[in-house]
């Protein structure tokens, strides 16, 4: 293979989309994420019920049964709500639901319970196909993290507790981010990659052979 050739094919390569992506990540893996807490602004210390539907941008709450919500001020005694947080109103097995109300590539949640708590958080894209789950477990009164990435975007989480322990599900806080744009630089060995793949076309002639009899 000549060198010319090598490079041709690496350029190719190096311009190839990338396919769909998806899999569990960590909080590692955000680089310039939006950080929302979900406590309520209100008296601390106190919760208010409040009806499905509390919108805490980018997220829209509600539960599977629409048993209602319960949204928490900051300085609550419990760890799972430190800084507020918003919960289910049913203190039996169920679900929180968190839908975006614009679609993220990246969401990661922190959820629990004032129990020692095991919980399934599943991760749907915008067409509402489940992406993946995620089981997180904790001790008594405190969150783990949850978090999913997908390049089509993603759309509801569902936060599932399967156990009839007598407590509330907690959503603490979420990071949400897009994907990155690609520096300059990037975008500048793609348009350098174009040229040289056109002007060694260009130079390519066809060989031709001639035979006589």
């Amino acid at each position: 293979m000549t060198p010319k050739c090598a490079f041709i094919i690496s350029a190719s390569l190096l311009l190839t989309p990338v396919a769909g992506h998806a899999a569990q990540i960590g909080v590692g893996a955000f680089t310039s994420p939006t950080t929302v807490g979900f406590g309520n602004p209100g008296a601390p210390g106190s919760f208010d019920v409040v009806a499905e539907g509390l919108v805490i941008a980018p997220v829209s709450f509600t539960t599977g049964n629409g048993s209602g919500l319960r949204w928490w001020g900051s300085g609550t005694s419990f760890n799972d709500c430190i800084g507020g947080c918003v919960t289910s109103d049913s203190f039996s097995a169920g679900t929180l639901r968190a839908t975006l109300t614009s679609p993220f590539e990246m969401v990661g949640l922190y959820v629990g319970q004032a129990a020692a708590f095991n919980l399934a958080v599943s991760f749907y894209d915008t067409a509402d196909v489940l992406l993946g789950t995620v089981n997180v477990a904790g001790a008594s009164d405190g969150v783990a993290f949850a978090g999913w990435q997908h390049t089509s975007a993603i759309g509801r989480i569902d936060i599932v507790n399967a156990s009839d322990n007598g407590f509330v599900i907690a959503a603490q806080s979420g990071l949400f981010q897009t994907a990155a744009i690609p520096e300059p630089s990037t975008w500048a060995m793609l348009i350098m990659g174009f040229g040289a793949i056109g002007a060694t076309l260009r130079r390519r002639r066809p060989a031709v052979k001639l035979s006589y009899r």
